[in-house]
């Protein structure tokens, strides 16, 4: 091994390493250095007797049926029979699918009698015994799973005795592991389980450290127009229902103050996701999202009836020329008239501290045609480290421009960012919409690239603008929706299958197939037109979608 080799791979790493610690909060570092000097062991045994208050909350959103009897679960479209006794370790399996076993949502499914749901509660606490290693007793399955006991105990009687000794111990080891040193959902989960078991339990330091997490998370993660600060809709959704399940709780202790708090927040929160939604009520699969895991926005509604809140929009709305509306859902730019709507995403990767989730999405679109997706986002189809995980990720996933191959930001591993660029020079006028962004310049500097999108009486024009010393390529990417297929009726000119005519002019325009995930574990092929070409110094290229009729 050359030794010139070895010092860049080494120099490589630690520039990497460097620009994804460089966005971190002090916070975060600190906690991080701290959970790393000071290993707590976990706590096996509570020795006080513990009782639980009796719990009434209204009727929560049901979920998914993932327990399938005896052993069997399925999550994330993959069944597995865990044979009986039930092998709660499930080491053979994927770490997401553990995860998603040890939050007993399956608890939430619909016709779950009493005595199973319990029954599984006590199988669990038999033999899944906590040690450091297990997945079970992580903090953010447990803040999961012990709010999704509480609210199946609240359906009937009183907690029993021993289920609530397993909930006291529980708790006392998700106060010792809280995740200060990832922040974002995670901590909101951890801060609203104290804050449950803590009423539940009738321990008024979980309830103070619960309010506190949670009412101090609420101005940092939910933006002003009422977007979850990670811009992903899945997540917001599940931060909505987290929300609803607090203002539940909030209102069974007559808690007025907080549940003020709480339920100003979630109006604005389900007023963001009312004006993201198609017309089937379906979030876009912007960022990490898929289907199947968090509730439908239908569910939404209806619990935050139950629990009397409803949606308040808090987004900027602009009258365009013919009859065309505009409205910014934090960066994600909503464009209709009467028969095409886009979403155009000029919108952050996300918080820079907390990139996890993030894409490089960075001028997107997304089309549908009177209530029909055209052109579609690619979803998530798992958190391991693959092929499918980074292919997701990447620029070429999504309905936006790659220059020289570059990727708008340093996506690595499943959820790290190094180097990553940023939206900027958003302009809105009566008839076009357009911005820019940064992410290969952070790479190679001087290359650009500028999105216009001209809403038509008839379609969609988008007018690409790239630019950068010497000479380059570029290939801009339009994955259509599942079962909509292309026909070529002339050089750069297709005929899709609803009656949509898509032309390109500036490049070459020629059909592939990609990958699309609606689901986590779902694998569904599209076609995309791949629009390149080469340049020197700059160029424009354009594309068309429009309706003959």
């Amino acid at each position: 091994m050359a030794p010139g080799n070895a010092g860049t791979r080494f120099l490589t790493k630690f520039l990497r390493l460097f620009h994804t610690a460089r966005y971190l909060t002090t916070r975060q570092l600190w906690f991080q250095l701290r959970r790393r000097l000071l290993r707590r062991r976990i706590v096996t045994e509570v020795k006080v007797a513990t009782s639980a208050a009796p719990l009434r909350l209204a009727p929560t959103p049901e979920k998914p049926t993932s327990h399938l009897g005896g052993g069997r679960f399925r999550f994330l479209n993959c069944e597995v029979d865990l044979g009986l006794p039930i092998d709660w370790r499930a080491g053979r399996c994927p770490l997401l699918w553990q995860y998603n076993l040890h939050y007993f949502d399956f608890l939430q499914q619909p016709s779950l009698s009493v005595d199973s749901g319990l029954g599984l509660m006590r199988e669990w606490i038999e033999r899944h015994l906590p040690t450091k290693r297990s997945v079970g007793w992580k903090p953010y399955p447990t803040s999961i799973r012990v709010v999704n006991w509480l609210k199946f105990i609240s359906r009937g009687s009183n907690c029993p005795s021993d289920v609530a000794q397993s909930l006291s111990l529980q708790g006392t080891n998700l106060e010792r592991q809280i995740e200060y040193h990832i922040l974002g959902n995670h901590l909101f989960a951890n801060g609203k389980a104290l804050w449950f078991l803590g009423v539940t339990l009738e321990r008024p330091r979980w309830i103070e450290i619960g309010k506190d997490i949670v009412l101090s998370q609420l101005p940092e993660q939910f933006l002003p127009d009422g977007g979850h600060f990670e811009l992903s809709p899945m997540y917001h959704c599940l931060a909505v229902e987290d929300l609803l399940d607090l203002i539940n709780l909030s209102r069974s202790q007559n808690d007025t103050d907080s549940n003020l708090l709480l339920r100003e927040t979630a109006e604005r929160a389900l007023g963001w996701m009312e004006g993201l939604i198609d017309a089937s009520s379906r979030f876009p699969l912007l960022n990490d999202a898929a289907y199947g895991i968090a509730p439908a926005y239908r569910q939404l509604l209806e619990y935050a009836e139950r629990c009397t809140a409803k949606p308040l929009s808090h987004s900027f709305s602009t009258r365009m020329d013919g009859g065309r509306n505009s409205r910014n859902f934090s960066g994600y730019r909503v464009i209709r008239n009467d028969d095409f709507r886009i979403i155009f995403d000029t919108a952050l990767l996300g918080p820079d501290y907390l990139p996890g989730h993030a894409h490089c999405d960075m001028l997107s679109i997304l089309l549908e045609f009177r209530g029909e997706s055209v052109l579609a986002d690619t979803g998530v189809y798992e958190y391991a480290e693959t092929a499918d995980r980074t292919y997701s990720r990447s620029t070429a996933a999504h309905n936006t421009v790659s220059l020289d191959g570059l990727e708008q930001a340093d996506i690595w591993k499943s959820f790290r960012v190094g180097k990553r660029g940023h939206p900027s020079e958003v302009r809105e006028t009566s008839c076009e919409t357009s911005c820019e962004h940064d992410g290969f310049s952070m790479q190679r500097r001087g290359l650009r690239h500028r999105r216009t999108l001209r809403l038509l009486a008839n379609g969609i024009e988008v007018f690409d603008e790239v630019s950068g010393p010497a000479a380059h390529r570029f290939q801009a990417y339009f994955h259509f929706e599942p079962g909509l297929s292309l026909q070529e009726i002339r050089p750069n000119e297709f005929l899709a299958t609803n009656g949509l005519v898509c032309s390109v002019s500036g490049g070459a325009a020629t059909r592939t197939t990609t990958a699309y995930y609606p689901e986590f574990g779902l694998i569904q092929a599209r076609e995309c037109l791949v629009v390149s070409g080469t340049f020197k110094f700059n160029h424009t290229f354009r594309f068309r979608c429009t309706s003959s009729s």
